[in-house]
């Protein structure tokens, strides 16, 4: 069995979860020639996801070692965490 600070793997596990719970806050849009990037600011000081709009991947701008926690992120969780801004943000607009 691993263990971990004297505790099971898995109750470790759980309890580093809680500590990098990464939340977007913020989303900022701008247009480029090949499209639209943005910059989304994030729960954890110096985190920042990025998409420069020109088609490349979604990607953590690197500040170590603000960011290291987070390096095994793949693109499709960046951007869930952006979904799941958005609809948090949409849920106070009314459409008529």
């Amino acid at each position: 069995m691993r263990t971990t600070h004297g505790k099971e793997y898995h109750e470790w596990n759980n309890s580093q979860d809680d500590l990098l719970k990464l939340k977007v806050i913020s989303i900022r849009y701008y247009e480029t020639r090949r499209g639209t990037g943005y910059q989304c600011k994030t729960n954890k000081k110096n985190v920042e996801i990025w998409n420069d709009g020109n088609g490349g991947a979604t990607y953590i701008a690197p500040h170590h070692p603000h960011t290291k926690p987070y390096d095994h992120m793949t693109e499709e969780e960046m951007e869930n965490l952006i979904d799941k801004y958005e609809e948090m943000d949409n849920r106070f607009i009314e459409f008529n």
